[in-house]
């Protein structure tokens, strides 16, 4: 008559060894810290609107374009160009917007608590005009606190340099020469290029960094209707 043995199985909750048994939302969380589910799109300009609570609702009544993508009610999207760094991160859409009411997103549930944001974690965006197919990864050094911290991410390039990217707007008013931008990436090695949106061609300007700034100077101040856009990129390593 043949024996058999069964060895009881321990579930542990901070299992150590290869052999121990882990629950699934062990691994969940695991694999959490390393990758998170794709986004729809990623935007890399700012969207202006009022943060609260992990809710952005825009400021303007309109509806959400996002890499040239029209998102729509439960897609996720991914804000890495926010002009408070803070609000950047993956966000769901509550409410895509129209002509008659604002879009509004909300913070993801793999996203919306300081315990499930990791630095190097790391995020595909699904579509886009610029971003198809292109993984970011966040470049914020631990320990990261939910709304407090700096959430800059990166184009996912292996071992090396990563790139960070921000856009910004200069209105022209036909008074302010002088426009200074916050970029908070902690280096004074940033390129700045200043396209005009009238013609789409590059313009130049004077550019003082400093290790978290940029100010870009005219030599007489853009008129009314004299619009530019701002690019700032950076490597770090």
């Amino acid at each position: 008559m043949s024996v058999k043995y069964y060895v009881p199985l321990e579930v542990l909750a901070s299992p150590t060894a290869p052999a121990h048994v882990v629950r699934l939302q062990d691994l969940k969380d695991a694999v959490d810290s390393k990758f998170k589910m794709p986004v729809r799109a990623a935007g890399p300009s700012n969207y202006a609107g009022t943060y609260a609570a992990g809710v952005l609702t825009a400021s303007a009544n309109a509806a959400l374009v996002v890499d040239g993508v029209a998102m729509a009610a439960t897609d996720r999207v991914l804000l890495y160009g926010q002009t408070d760094a803070k609000q950047n991160g993956i966000y769901v859409v509550t409410a895509a917007g129209s002509g008659a009411a604002p879009w509004v997103l909300t913070r993801a549930d793999d996203f919306n608590a300081t315990g499930k944001i990791y630095s190097a974690v790391k995020v595909t965006a699904a579509e886009g005009t610029a971003n198809h197919e292109v993984t970011f990864v966040l470049a914020t050094d631990d320990p990261i606190t939910l709304d407090a911290s700096l959430l800059n991410f990166a184009v996912s390039s292996g071992n090396e340099p990563k790139v960070l990217q921000k856009s910004f707007d200069i209105t022209g008013d036909a008074a302010t020469s002088s426009f200074p931008f916050t970029h908070a990436w902690n280096t004074a090695k940033v390129t700045v290029e200043i396209i005009s949106k009238a013609s789409g061609e590059t313009v130049y300007a004077d550019v003082a960094r400093t290790a978290n700034d940029v100010t870009v100077s005219f030599y007489a101040a853009p008129a009314v209707g004299e619009d530019y856009e701002v690019v700032l990129r950076a490597e770090i390593s």
